[in-house]
């Protein structure tokens, strides 16, 4: 998921938690503003916190996992962290882009 502003954060990430999403990465994107990455929302502590919201509600108690990476070339380079995370052989990849055509 591309980093979204914080406020927007702040408000979908108890959502993920309650749909039961196992694996969550956040990643920089060409429109995403770097500053986002600096937010206190984007602390350990504060996406725990988050999540946690989400599984009350839900009265689930597994957390989900979240990467950030602030470099999607990065994130995407063959062998790279997301190749390290969620291995071709193992899992199913999808990419959604924006994008119509």
């Amino acid at each position: 998921l591309a980093l979204p502003r914080p406020q927007q954060l702040q408000k979908i990430l108890p959502h993920i938690a309650q749909i039961g999403i196992g694996s969550l990465v956040l990643c920089g994107a060409s429109k995403v503003d770097e500053n986002y990455f600096k937010s206190h929302l984007v602390q350990v502590e504060e996406l725990t916190k988050l999540l946690a919201q989400g599984l009350a509600s839900a009265e689930d108690t597994r957390m989900p996992n979240i990467v950030i990476q602030s470099d999607l070339r990065e994130l995407l380079q063959e062998g790279g962290c997301l190749d390290r995370l969620f291995p071709r052989a193992q899992v199913a990849r999808l990419v959604a882009h924006p994008a119509s055509g």
